[in-house]
């Protein structure tokens, strides 16, 4: 069954399958085909070992605001990342809708730089997070900057951005 049939088998209205992927705006990026769904865009920040058995496939690639600034999708409430290390480019590339419609975000970590650049996220558009783990703890660490998270002793799966 194709991806892009299950809105339509599940009757959801208000979910539209776009065949791209998020990271640096206006581009084209490559991921490995013969790896599986998680193995992230091939060239940005992740890793392989054996590049000669790759199989490649170029993908055109949109930032955050270009989404929704230029291709028209709506303005979000929630989003949520999982990109396979590309979260350091979506992060950046949103910085009129992080700023003003500020929708709340479920972001998964993959890799140090990643959590960096949660950090920088935190701090640039005003926001707070806690992992996803620690979100009913009364004891949960409410994270807003960088330095806080890099404190950190391991990377949190997932931690859920909202503005302040």
């Amino acid at each position: 069954m194709a991806v892009s049939s299950l809105p339509k088998l599940n009757k959801w209205s208000n979910v539209y399958v776009h065949h791209l992927a998020i990271g640096p705006e206006h581009s084209q990026i490559q991921f490995a085909s013969n790896l599986g769904g998680s193995s992230g865009p091939y060239g940005l920040s992740k890793k392989y070992k054996n590049d000669a058995a790759m199989e490649l496939e170029t993908v055109e690639c949109a930032g955050v605001d270009e989404l929704v600034f230029e291709k028209g999708l709506p303005e979000p409430d929630l989003i949520k990342f999982d990109l396979e290390s590309a979260e350091v480019f979506a992060l950046k590339n949103g910085p009129k809708l992080f700023k003003n419609k500020r929708p709340v975000i479920l972001l998964e970590l993959h890799g140090q730089e990643a959590l960096v650049a949660a950090g920088l996220f935190l701090e640039t558009y005003r926001y707070k997070a806690v992992s996803v783990h620690e979100m009913n703890s009364p004891t949960k660490k409410i994270f807003s900057n960088e330095a806080e998270l890099v404190k950190l002793e391991t990377i949190p799966h997932m931690i859920y951005c909202y503005p302040v």
